[in-house]
C-alpha cells in the first residue's frame, strides 16, 4: 500500500508542477509582472510547501532533527540537483536581477543562520534555533517581500521589467483560470508532497533505516521533488528566468519561513554537523554563482550536463560525508543518554548505601531500622538497572564502592539479630548479583521508592547545581535595584541631583520594558506563564509560606510571582508619571507641555504616592528575603547573583539550557533605542512663568 502511495504522490507532484507554471505564467502576463518576480514568490513558495507542511508537522511531533535536516537539505537539493537538472532541460540565463538582490540576499540569510548556528562558541550553551531567531526570521521575509513589491510597483530599467511593460492585459476569465490553475497546482504540490515524504519515511522505516538516513535521504530529497519538476518543466518550457527564480526563491522561503515556522512551535536543536550543512550551502551559492558568470551569463546544455553532474556529485557526496557520521553521532546520543540513565540511578543507590556502608565501617551507629529501609529501596531499584550490580562484572570508574563494601563487610552484619535486617540484607544481594530479581520476594511497592513520598524522594534524589535565572533575568534585577536606589537618593539629594534623577527613571523604564518583552519570550522562569498562578496555588503558597520548611520552587512560589508582576506595575507607574511631572523651577519630564498643570499636579501626587508604595514593597521584598534566608534554609540572594540553584533529580528538567543572550541582546538594544527616542523626539516643553 506504501508503494501505491509514493506512486500517487510522484504523480501528483508531476501534474501540480505542471499546473502551477502554467497558472503562475498567466498571472505574470496579466499584471505586467516579469516571470522572474513570479519564479521568486508564488511559484517558489508555491513549490516550498510540501517542506513547511513536514516541518510544522515535525515539529508538533517532536521530529526536530528532520524538521532541520528538511529544510537545510533542501536548499542543498535545490543547488545540487535542482538547477543542475534544469540546465540540461535548457540553457540558464543569469539575470541581473538575481546578482544584486536575490543571490546577496540568500547568501545574508544563510551566513545569519550559521550565526544562529554558533550558539555553542557565542554564549557557551546549546546551539538550537529557538523563537527569538524564529521573528527575527520572519522579519527579514517580510523585508524581502517588501523589496521584490517595491521593485514590480515602481518603475525600472531593468529590462526584464522594460519588456514586461508592453505585455497586453488579458481578458478577466484567462486571469481567474489562471489562478485557478496555480492554487490547484499548490494544492496537488502539497499533498503530493505529504503522500511522498509520509509514504517515503515509511518504507525507509520497513527496511529499518536510521531516522537520520531518513531525514537526509528521504526528507530533503522529496521535498524538493516539486522544485525539481517545476524547474524542470519550465525550462523545458524556455522559461529558464523562472526556472532561476525559483530556486533562488524556494531556498530564501526555506530559510525564512519553513524552518522558523517549525522554531515557532518547539525551539530546533541544531543536529550534529547541522552547522557544516548551513557552511556548505553558503559555498553552494557562493561557488556556483561565479561559475554562471564567468561563463558569460549563460549556462549550455554541454555546460549544464558537466555542472549538474559536479553539483549531484558534491550533493551526494556531502550527503554520504555528513549523514554515516550523524548515524554514528544518533548512536552514541543514545548510548550516552543510557550511560546517564544508569548513573543517575547509581548515584541514587549510592545514596540508600551511604548509611549502610557507614554502620559497617563503625563510622555511625548501627540502626536496625535504617538498614532495613534503606535495604528495601535498593532491592527496588536494583532491578532497573540490570547487570549492573552483578558481583562478576563490576565495572572500574562506576559508582560501585558503596555495594563492595556490603559485600566485604557482611560478616559484621552477619553478627546482629534483627532478622528483618538480614532479610533486607539478602534481598539486596540477590537482587545485586541476578540479572533480574525475583518480584515476589521484594518488598511491598509502598514500602519502596514512590514519587509521593517526599522523604524518600528527598533521601533519594541528589542535589545537582543548574541554570535556573539566565543572565538577562539577573543582570535585570540588579540594574533595577542600583536604579531605585539611585531615585531614592537622588530625589532626597535636592535640586542639583534632579537631572540625574530623572536619567534613572528612563532606566527604570527601559528595564520594565525589557522585563515585560522578557516575560514572554525569555526563559521558562522568566516567563510570566511559568509564576502567574490562580487562587489554589497562592493560598497553597502563603500556606507553605508561614512554616519553617525549605522552599521547593525552581523558579518564583506563586505569591513570588504576583508580586514580581505587582512590583513592575508599581515601577512602571513611577517611571511613566515621572515623563510629566515639573520641579516648577528648573526641570521638567519630557512630556510636561503635553498636560495641563492641573494634570502634571495630579501625576505629580501619584509620583510622591507611588513612591511610598514603592518603599513598602521593597522593606516587604527584603523582609522575605530574610525570612527565606534564615528561617526556612532557602538561598534566594546567591541564585540571582550565579543563576545556579540546587536541584534535586527530579526537577533537573526544569534547569534551563542557556541564557539566550543573543535575543536579549536584540530586545535590550530595541528597547534602549525606544526609550532613547521617546525622551529626544518628545514635544518641545512648555515655557515655565515664574511670576
Amino acid at each position: 500500500m506504501v508503494y501505491l502511495l509514493l506512486a500517487l504522490g510522484l504523480a501528483a507532484l508531476l501534474v501540480g508542477g505542471t499546473l502551477l507554471v502554467r497558472g503562475a505564467s498567466g498571472i505574470a502576463a496579466a499584471f505586467n509582472v516579469p516571470n522572474m518576480i513570479i519564479g521568486l514568490t508564488v511559484v517558489a513558495f508555491g513549490t516550498s510547501m510540501p517542506e513547511l507542511v513536514i516541518n510544522v508537522t515535525g515539529a508538533i511531533r517532536g521530529e526536530t532533527d528532520i524538521a532541520f535536516g528538511n529544510a537545510v537539505g533542501s536548499n542543498l537539493a535545490n543547488f545540487g540537483l535542482v538547477l543542475g537538472i534544469a540546465a540540461i532541460m535548457s540553457p540558464i540565463y543569469l539575470q541581473g536581477q538575481v546578482v544584486r538582490r536575490e543571490v546577496p540576499f540568500l547568501l545574508l540569510v544563510t551566513a545569519i543562520l550559521m550565526v544562529m548556528a554558533w550558539d555553542m562558541p557565542l554564549n557557551g550553551t546549546t546551539p538550537l534555533i529557538d523563537r527569538s531567531d524564529a521573528i527575527i526570521l520572519f522579519l527579514m521575509f517580510t523585508v524581502f517581500i517588501y523589496f521584490v513589491v517595491r521593485d514590480v510597483v515602481k518603475e525600472s530599467g531593468d529590462p526584464v521589467f522594460a519588456e514586461a511593460e508592453h505585455f497586453p492585459a488579458p481578458a478577466r476569465t484567462g486571469l481567474v483560470v489562471n489562478s485557478a490553475a496555480s492554487v490547484a497546482g499548490m494544492a496537488l504540490l502539497m499533498v503530493g508532497g505529504t503522500l511522498t515524504i509520509e509514504n517515503g519515511s515509511a518504507i525507509a522505516r520497513l527496511l529499518e533505516m536510521p531516522e537520520v538516513v531518513v531525514g537526509i535521504f528521504i526528507v530533503a530529497v522529496g521535498t524538493s521533488l516539486p522544485e525539481l519538476v517545476t524547474s524542470a518543466i519550465a525550462a523545458y518550457k524556455k522559461e529558464t528566468d523562472l526556472a532561476l527564480g525559483n530556486i533562488v526563491g524556494s531556498n530564501i522561503f526555506n530559510s525564512l519561513v519553513v524552518l522558523p515556522a517549525a522554531a515557532i512551535i518547539v525551539p530546533i536543536p541544531i543536529p550534529k554537523g547541522g552547522d557544516l550543512d548551513l557552511a556548505v550551502g553558503f559555498a553552494f551559492v557562493l561557488v556556483v554563482i561565479p561559475l554562471f558568470l564567468f561563463s558569460g551569463a549563460r549556462l549550455g546544455r554541454r555546460a549544464g550536463d558537466t555542472m549538474s553532474k559536479v553539483l549531484i556529485a558534491v550533493a551526494l557526496c556531502f550527503t554520504l560525508l555528513t549523514g554515516l557520521p550523524a548515524v554514528a553521532a544518533d548512536a552514541d546520543e543514545q548510548a550516552q543518554a543510557a550511560i546517564d540513565t544508569r548513573q543517575g540511578l547509581l548515584k541514587v543507590v549510592v545514596s540508600y548505601f551511604g548509611p549502610i556502608v557507614g554502620m559497617a565501617r563503625g563510622q555511625i551507629p548501627y540502626d536496625a531500622d535504617v538498614v532495613k529501609n534503606n535495604a528495601e529501596k535498593v532491592a527496588m531499584l536494583l532491578p532497573m538497572i540490570p547487570d549492573v550490580f552483578r558481583k562478576d562484572t563490576r565495572e572500574s570508574g562506576l559508582e560501585t564502592e558503596a555495594l563492595n563494601e556490603i559485600w566485604d563487610n557482611m560478616g559484621d552484619f552477619q553478627t546482629k539479630t534483627d532478622t528483618a535486617t538480614e532479610r533486607a540484607l539478602a534481598l539486596v544481594v540477590k537482587a545485586a548479583t541476578t540479572t533480574t530479581a525475583n518480584k515476589t520476594d521484594l518488598p511491598a511497592p509502598d514500602q519502596g521508592v514512590t514519587r509521593d513520598n517526599p522523604e524518600i524522594t528527598k533521601q533519594s534524589q541528589p542535589a545537582l547545581k543548574s541554570l535556573v535565572w539566565d543572565l538577562p533575568t539577573r543582570l535585570f534585577h540588579w540594574l533595577l535595584v542600583f536604579c531605585l536606589a539611585g531615585s531614592w537618593i537622588t530625589a532626597e539629594a535636592g535640586f542639583d541631583w534632579t537631572e540625574t534623577h530623572f536619567l534613572f527613571g528612563y532606566t527604570s523604564l527601559g528595564l520594565i520594558a525589557f522585563r515585560v518583552i522578557w516575560g514572554f519570550i525569555g526563559p521558562t522562569h522568566a516567563r510570566f506563564s511559568s509564576f502567574i498562578k490562580g487562587p489554589r496555588d497562592v493560598i497553597s503558597s502563603a500556606q507553605a509560606l508561614l512554616n519553617r520548611t525549605p522552599s521547593t520552587y525552581v523558579g518564583h512560589n506563586p505569591i513570588g510571582g504576583w508580586s514580581t508582576v505587582l512590583f513592575l506595575g508599581v515601577v512602571a507607574t513611577q517611571a511613566t508619571t515621572g515623563l510629566f511631572i515639573s520641579d516648577d523651577i528648573f526641570y521638567a519630564g519630557p512630556y510636561n507641555g503635553i498636560v495641563s498643570n492641573s494634570t502634571a499636579g495630579e501625576l505629580a501626587g501619584i509620583h510622591h504616592i507611588n513612591f511610598n508604595v514603592l518603599q513598602a514593597l521593597v522593606l516587604i521584598h527584603l523582609s522575605a528575603i530574610i525570612w527565606y534566608q534564615w528561617g526556612k534554609r532557602t538561598q534566594l540572594i546567591k541564585p540571582m547573583i550565579t543563576g545556579h540553584k540546587a536541584l534535586p533529580n527530579e526537577h533537573m528538567q526544569q534547569a534551563i539550557p542557556h541564557s539566550y543572550l543573543i535575543r536579549a541582546v536584540i530586545v535590550g538594544s530595541l528597547v534602549a533605542a525606544a526609550v532613547v527616542a521617546l525622551v529626544q523626539f518628545a514635544p518641545p516643553p512648555a515655557p515655565m512663568s515664574f511670576f
